[in-house]
């Protein structure tokens, strides 16, 4: 969240997709840790330590009815990062 590019973008008028969502949103960090040597199935952590962003841009008043993650535990093995899946209306 404290990313130059990402508080760049916010200033020129695009939104981060999860304060729109109309439906209650995610609120995880949506990745763990996963090296060579293994993997971890960490606590879920807050979306304030997120990496990933779905932003959409503000001037056309989208709408976004949903900002979910897919985190399931047997998804950890294949990936460090959880699939954000984002419904918006533009």
């Amino acid at each position: 969240m404290e990313s130059p590019c990402l508080k760049a973008a916010l200033k020129r008028g695009w939104i981060e997709a999860h304060d729109l969502s109309e439906e209650p949103p995610d609120e995880t960090r949506g990745h763990h840790f996963c090296f060579s040597s293994g993997f971890s199935h960490d606590e879920p952590g807050n979306f304030s330590e997120t990496i990933y962003h779905i932003i959409v841009f503000g001037k056309n008043n989208p709408t976004v009815l949903r900002f979910k993650r897919h985190a399931p535990i047997y998804f950890d093995k294949f990936s460090d990062l959880f699939p954000l899946y984002v419904d918006i209306i533009l």
